[in-house]
């Protein structure tokens, strides 16, 4: 059968502030097992939050984002044109077809 891991197990409570604030729901217990709730989670590379605004996930795709393309732009000097051109917009839209499947799956 299947058991937590409470080291690995994150609980997150979704709503409003004043919902995710309630001290009745701060703590779980299940199976003796007591899991802490958390502001935000991680679930297939999406970080999921309390108050559903997904704020910190754009934080962190535009932060990686930028780095991924200050990349491209330091290998911009080893190719032409038309290949930095390709390169960028393989990465634009990967980076779409990434979104649009991770906002299918939740």
């Amino acid at each position: 059968f299947l058991m937590l891991n409470s080291a690995k197990t994150d609980s997150l409570i979704l709503g409003t502030t004043k919902l995710s604030g309630n001290a009745i729901l701060s703590g779980l217990n299940i199976d003796g097992f007591n899991l802490s709730t958390k502001t935000s989670a991680c679930n297939f590379g999406i970080i999921f939050e309390s108050d559903v605004s997904f704020s910190t996930h754009i934080k962190n795709v535009t932060r990686t984002s930028l780095l991924q393309l200050q990349n491209l732009f330091k290998l911009r000097l080893f190719h032409s044109f038309q290949d930095t051109d390709k390169l960028i917009h393989i990465f634009i839209t990967s980076r779409l077809d990434y979104s649009i499947l991770a906002g299918t799956l939740s």
